[in-house]
């Protein structure tokens, strides 16, 4: 939380790439425009924008969004840290970490790149954490918590479904009890599904239920314009 804090202030109201200026566009769209929220259109994964939509209903601040990615970033960094090196060796490596300037810029950079990292983190801690758990009993809690970390991990980058096998795997040979193993893939499996339907959840532009391929339609020089199961395709031109 410290470190999250200083470094908002020091670089206040954070750094923002060119696809987090894109995804607030879009969300500012919505709030501020008036715009319907189908208009989000998924050349980048709605999640990111969606979560901005959300910031911005608190607080108007775009630092706000720049704290909590640091937040957690950090956080998630020293629970890692525990579990990898133990208490004392973590109390002298996340700070060390923690100072490096290519972390630190990465921490506040507001980016989906360090949104997935997050969760990329924190599924690895309930991992560990939870690996050697024999029932069910009392861990509907943490399944939840796997089920928001994978959605995080999965959501903020159309690559980052290519995780998902080395995921389902770590799950499988880590966990030593079967139902629990069980409910762990299972868990994983619905945040992916999830994650495919958030577009047609809130019926954004470009999106295709047999699969949405942005980048694919944009290189072969189409571009998709109608919401519908066989999308038009208009060829671009030059202005």
């Amino acid at each position: 939380a410290l470190m999250g804090f200083v470094l908002t202030i020091l670089f206040y109201p954070g750094i923002i790439n060119e696809d987090a200026m894109a995804r607030w566009e879009l969300a500012m769209r919505v709030l501020d425009k008036g715009a319907p929220l189908s208009r989000v259109d998924t050349w980048f994964p709605p999640l990111m924008t969606l979560a901005m939509m959300v910031i911005h209903t608190i607080s108007r601040e775009f630092g706000l969004a720049t704290f909590l990615q640091a937040f957690f970033f950090y956080y998630c960094l020293g629970l890692l840290s525990i579990d990898l090196f133990g208490r004392r060796l973590a109390i002298i490596f996340t700070p060390l970490l923690a100072l490096i300037p290519t972390v630190a810029m990465h921490a506040i950079l507001l980016s989906p790149d360090t949104g997935t990292a997050i969760g990329l983190m924190a599924c690895a801690i309930l991992i560990h954490r939870r690996r050697e758990r024999r029932d069910l009993k009392g861990e509907m809690g943490c399944l939840l918590l796997f089920l928001l970390s994978c959605i995080l991990l999965f959501g903020l980058r159309y690559n980052s479904m290519a995780v998902l096998p080395f995921l389902l795997g770590a799950i499988w040979i880590l966990f030593r009890s079967g139902p629990v193993r069980v409910a762990y893939v299972a868990v994983a499996l619905l945040a992916a599904a999830l994650v495919h339907e958030i577009p047609a959840m809130i019926s954004a532009w470009y999106w295709s239920r047999w699969g949405f391929r942005p980048a694919a339609k944009a290189a072969t020089g189409f571009s998709p314009t109608a919401r519908r199961l066989s999308p038009q395709r208009v060829k671009k031109s030059t202005h």
